[in-house]
Formats: C-alpha cells, structure tokens, sequence
C-alpha cells in the first residue's frame, strides 16, 4: 500500500546522478515517500523529527539510490538460448526468433520482470516483438498486465513492421534461389502467418494510448521494429501518428555493419539520416543499439536531441561490435542502457550490466583520445539518461520532491565488507561491486514491490516452475512443421550473409589492438 507516510533511510542517499561525482549525494540522509510520489529529501535527523509517525525503512548501513532503468528490453524471461539457440551473428540469428518455443507472453515477461527487480530496475522500455502476428493485441495486453501485476513502470511500444525480416536485400531472388521448393513452401507458411497488420497495429496503438492515459505506471509508445522492417509509407505513417498523439517512438537502428551497408544499398544514406527524412529524430525518438552509427550519424542524433539506449552484453553476445559510446558522450548523446533480454549471463542483472558498460569503452591511449565513460557517467545512463529516453525526465531518475517514489535500497554494509577506503567514491562502489544480493528493497511509485528476497505481487517459485513446465512441453504440431521450415532455411540464409557484397567501406570504432605491431616499438612488420 502507498497510503502511510514512509521514511527511507541510507548511510548515503545518491538524490541527483546528474550532479555526480561532486555533489548529489547526502550522507546520512532520508527521503519522505507521500503515496506514489516523494515530498521531502534531506538529513536523516531533521526528517525523522518532521515525520515522527512516517514508517521507517532501511538504516545507516543502506544507500538509498534512485530506481534504475532499463532503456531496451523485449520481455522474454527464457532466452534464446534457454530454448535451444546458442548465440550467433545476429543478421541470420534474428531467423531463430522465428522459430523459438512458443511461451505464454504473460508467464515469460512477468518472469523477466521478477529478475529485473531483484537488481534494482523500476522502469523499463518494452520494445514490442510479437510471437505470434495473428495476436498482436492478445500479446500486447498480455504484456502489459505483466508489467502491471510485476509493479513496474513501464513503457510499451506497440510493434509495427510491413517488410519481411528474413533478408534485407534482393528477397525475390533470393527465394527462388532456394532448393527443392524450399522458397515457395516458405512463402506459403509466411503468407498463412504474415506479417503484423500495420492497420491492426495503429488501430490498437489508438485504443492502448486511450485505455492507458490514466495509468500512473504504464506508458504507450509507437515501436516500428527498424528501417530494415519500415517502409517509406510506414515511417510516415508514424510521424504523423506521433505528430498528432504526442506519442513517443521507440524502435531498433545501426545494430550491424550489415544492417548500415543495406541501408546505403537501398537508399544511399544511413538509417539515421532516413529517420531523419521523415521527421523521426528527435528527443521523443530513443533508438536502440546505434552500434554501427559514423560519426556524422552521431553528430545528428546529438543536434536532434535523440536518445541513444545501449545494448553491451547484447552487442557482443551477438557478434555485433562495441557502439561507439564514448564518442556519442562527447557529442552529447543521451545514452541509456538497455539489457535487450541478453545479460552476460542470460540472468537479467542489470547491475552487471552497469558494470559492463563502465568497463567496456576504455581504449588504450594512442588509439584514442576519447575519455572512457566513468562511473559517474554510467550511473547516469541508468538513471536520468533512462528517464529521458522514457520521455519521464520530470517524474523518475532522481530522489527529488515530486519526483516519482522510485527507490531502491541496498546493503552498503554487504556491500563493502569487509572493508573500503573511505576515500573511495560512492560512484565507484556502486558500479564496481553493487550485485542484486544487495539489493534489499525496491519501491516503485512509493509501493514496496520486493523486501529482504522477495516479491511482494508475485510468488516468484510459482512464476518459475510455471513458465519452466510451459517450455517442457512438446511443440504443437502445426508450429513444429514451420520450425522445421525455418531450421531448413537457416543454413541459407547464414551463406546469404556470409557472401555479403559489400557497398560501403566499414571500419569500427573501436579497434582493440593493431595487429603487426612490433612491441615496444610501434613499427609494424
């Protein structure tokens, strides 16, 4: 319940990110939570004589820090990998989605959010991806209940795609390209499951966007898959429809080298300049990954205001490369961090994630100059930054007096045991060593959704035994014949991209090391 007056009390209370590592931290510091929202942050003392019959929680051994947000994220509690596809390039990788288990949406996403809370996430950014296109409105109320019945904050992006997602170029030839009528048995299994209906899409985007306005917690978003996927008309389509609802856009870009070079191909620019024809670059637009954005792409987003959510451990996982971050901070980027279902571990810790992040980007001088992120920066990314990607700048990321009740209390004590420096920055601790074991409590609008290990609006045990019998279960016959399909096409479609006839010159930013060079002396051989 959010109706008593609560006093969250830490040792350290990190109220602005934005200020780090300076200044927005108050040592032995409390926040007044008032129903959903916050009314008071300042010295523990001084609060605790103001709100002498406020409910209590944590102590001088917690940090009270502002609940973390995950900028990009699909829902799917069971991985790709859980049920039987290993990573891979992600060009061909996307086929395997097509052929994965189906799960029941609610179970899968409710059990995604379970383990984002338990590290300390309160919002997230759902990128819509439907399972199964004939129940786009099915899934997505599904999708959203989970988000609900979890007690996160969330921002869901109805998907919305009218090209085919099997290859980017040439689909024609490429189809009758196939052995044994491979091609034209695929088209009548995509013709039978289709594409979303676009029409069907904006048509429940509307009703969503109405059904919702009032949600304290839940945020409607149009989410066109990609460029890749988008037509000229769909991207219109969706100015328009953002233009005229003030609705935010959501949606992937620059994911790989391969997805820039198709662009160049079919329409001799990047994807960002293509957004950007259309009106769709601008701070309502976050854009997930923009791993393989130049560095005119970045300059772009940053004169647009457009909000850069960053994939690590996806971005790697997948063969995709390291996104330029370092760069787009320079630039003025607003970059957030997204898991996008695929952790390091395939176990949703956002503080991983984090941690990931902070490490990632730090090059060897001489190769470049650009400063790595620093904590302070990642802890950014996860907290305002976040908030401004989810169009919430004004309600969440920070501990202010009208800010959104979102919190989180961890074990300082846990934390640095069994000792640390005391010249050691909070900034620092937090990125280097906060795990979710740590993670004590979490509010979300001012409502305790997890304390001391479990989940106040779900039984975690059951959430998991549930979704793991659903999994064991045999395919339904009819989805096992298009799986197999699917599997049949996949050696194809790897050579497809295998044998890319490339349009662009591509080099990454990041260049690890220089192979040749002689050491210690810089000459190569």
């Amino acid at each position: 319940m959010t109706d008593c007056t609560k006093l969250v009390r830490g040792r350290i209370v990190l109220a602005d990110p934005g200020r780090l590592p300076e200044d927005g931290l108050i040592d032995d510091g409390a926040v007044i939570v008032e129903g959903d929202s916050i009314a008071a942050i300042g010295p523990y003392e001084t609060l605790r004589k103001s709100f002498r019959d406020a409910e209590e929680l944590g102590s001088d051994r917690h940090a009270v820090i502002p609940g973390l947000i995950n900028a990009h994220q699909h829902g799917r509690g069971l991985t790709a990998l859980h049920l039987g596809v290993p990573d891979d390039v992600m060009d061909s990788y996307l086929l395997d989605f097509q052929a994965l288990k189906p799960l029941d949406v609610y179970l899968d996403t409710l059990y995604a959010n379970l383990r984002l809370i338990r590290s300390g996430v309160t919002t997230v950014i759902h990128s819509g991806i439907v399972r199964d296109p004939k129940q786009l409105s099915v899934e997505a109320r599904a999708t959203l209940s989970a988000y609900d019945d979890a007690g996160l904050r969330a921002c869901y992006a109805v998907p919305l795609q009218d090209l085919s997602s099997l290859v980017y170029l040439n689909e024609r030839a490429f189809f009758d390209a196939l052995p044994d009528g491979l091609g034209v048995r695929l088209q009548t299994a995509l013709d039978d499951g289709g594409l979303t209906d676009v029409d069907a899409g904006f048509t429940l985007m509307e009703k969503l966007l109405d059904e919702y306005a009032e949600h304290p917690r839940l945020k409607i978003l149009a989410g066109p898959t990609g460029p890749e996927w988008s037509s000229d008309n769909l991207l219109e389509k969706i100015r328009e429809f953002s233009g005229n609802t003030g609705t935010g856009v959501h949606m992937h870009c620059a994911e790989s080298a391969i997805q820039r070079d198709a662009s160049f191909h079919l329409y001799g620019k990047s994807s960002a300049n293509r957004l950007d024809d259309f009106g769709l670059l601008g701070p309502g637009t976050s854009l997930a990954h923009g791993t393989w954005m130049d560095e005119a792409d970045i300059e772009l987003c940053a004169s647009r205001g457009v909000n850069i959510c960053h994939n690590a451990s996806c971005n790697l996982r997948l063969y995709m490369g390291v996104a330029p971050v370092s760069r787009m901070v320079e630039q003025g980027v607003n970059v957030a961090i997204g898991t996008d279902g695929y952790t390091i571990n395939s176990d949703d810790d956002f503080l991983q994630e984090i941690r990931l992040v902070n490490t990632l980007h730090r090059l060897p001088r001489g190769q470049s100059q650009l400063p790595a992120p620093r904590p302070a920066d990642t802890i950014r990314m996860a907290t305002v930054n976040g908030a401004r990607a989810a169009g919430l700048d004004d309600q969440i990321g920070r501990l202010a007096p009208g800010c959104k009740a979102d919190i989180v209390l961890l074990d300082l004590t846990a934390m640095t045991s069994p000792y640390i420096d005391p010249d050691v920055s909070f900034a620092d601790v937090l990125v280097a060593l906060a795990s979710p074991r740590h993670v004590e409590t979490v509010l979300v609008g001012g409502e305790v959704v997890y304390a001391n290990g479990s989940h106040t609006h779900a039984n975690a045990d059951e959430v998991t035994e549930k979704l793991g019998r659903i999994a064991a279960q045999p395919q339904d016959p009819e989805f096992a014949d298009f799986a197999s399909l699917i599997h049949e096409l996949r050696p194809h479609v790897a050579r497809y991209y295998r044998d890319w006839t490339w349009q662009t010159e591509m080099s990454a930013d990041y260049i690890p090391n220089t192979a040749g060079v002689r050491a210690g002396r810089g000459e190569t051989s």
